[in-house]
């Protein structure tokens, strides 16, 4: 029953890190296949490298289940991407779609971005290139 991409009601008891599950009812399976299924365990490995165990998200969590109704309907990486930026605003690293963090310039379809938790969105320069910035474009 514990399987990924299941909709559980579940009820269980423990301290720490030890659980007993004591009912689960099954309320919504997802079915992938292909692209969708890579983009769904995408998403799912994001969401359980990112927060911790047990931690309440409610409003990400409802997010996190329309994605999946999404890509249910077929391939979906625009969705996936927002979905991306909203686990950022999640963890306090939300990012403005209309100006650079750097100087409050207005985004350049022209131009690359790369983000930095400590710098935010700022224009990408040549020399300014570094492995550990995720390039947004």
């Amino acid at each position: 029953m514990l399987e990924p991409f299941r909709l559980l009601d579940a009820c269980w008891a423990g301290r720490g890190e030890v659980f007993t599950l004591h009912n689960a009812e099954e309320k919504r399976r997802y079915s992938f296949k292909g692209a969708t299924l890579v983009q769904a365990t995408y998403v799912n490995e994001l969401v359980l490298r990112t927060f911790q165990p047990m931690q309440p998200l409610p409003e990400l969590f409802t997010r996190y289940r329309h994605l999946l109704h999404l890509l249910e309907d077929g391939d979906n990486l625009p969705a996936v991407m927002l979905f991306e930026l909203e686990v950022l605003a999640a963890c306090g690293h939300e990012l403005s779609s209309w100006q650079d963090d750097a100087n409050g310039q207005v985004i350049r379809p022209d131009l690359n971005y790369h983000y930095q938790p400590e710098r935010g969105l700022y224009p990408l320069i040549n020399e300014d290139t570094q492995q550990a910035d995720l390039p947004f474009t």
